[in-house]
């Protein structure tokens, strides 16, 4: 293989990534959403965060793997140009959820 046939082959890789966010919710539609390839775990979780207005601790997963660290290349191997995150949305911050249980622990 020469030089000019693999830098041939680094240009026509895809700029952007497409990402499918896959709602465990059925009553809400899934997202498409495009990212440059420099982009990160951190960056789709903003993203979604940012389309649902913030209402929402968004939780990201591939492969039934939880995606907690906001720092992966979404160029890592094993997701591909086209990949689906599992998408999982709560609605209060573990603080929160410690209040709740607190107040109604005194209520009794």
């Amino acid at each position: 293989m020469s030089a000019g046939t693999s830098a041939s082959n680094l240009r026509e890789k895809p700029k952007d990534i497409c990402v499918r966010i896959d709602f465990k919710d059925p009553n809400r539609s899934n997202l498409m959403l495009m990212f440059p390839r420099t982009s990160n775990i951190g960056d789709v979780r903003s993203k979604v965060e940012k389309e649902l207005g913030k209402k929402y601790d968004v939780r990201l997963s591939h492969d039934n793997y939880q995606l907690a660290d906001d720092n992966i290349p979404l160029s890592k191997d094993g997701f591909g140009d086209d990949v689906t995150f599992g998408c999982q949305l709560a609605t209060s911050t573990p603080t929160e959820m410690y209040r709740h249980m607190t107040e109604e622990i005194q209520l009794r």
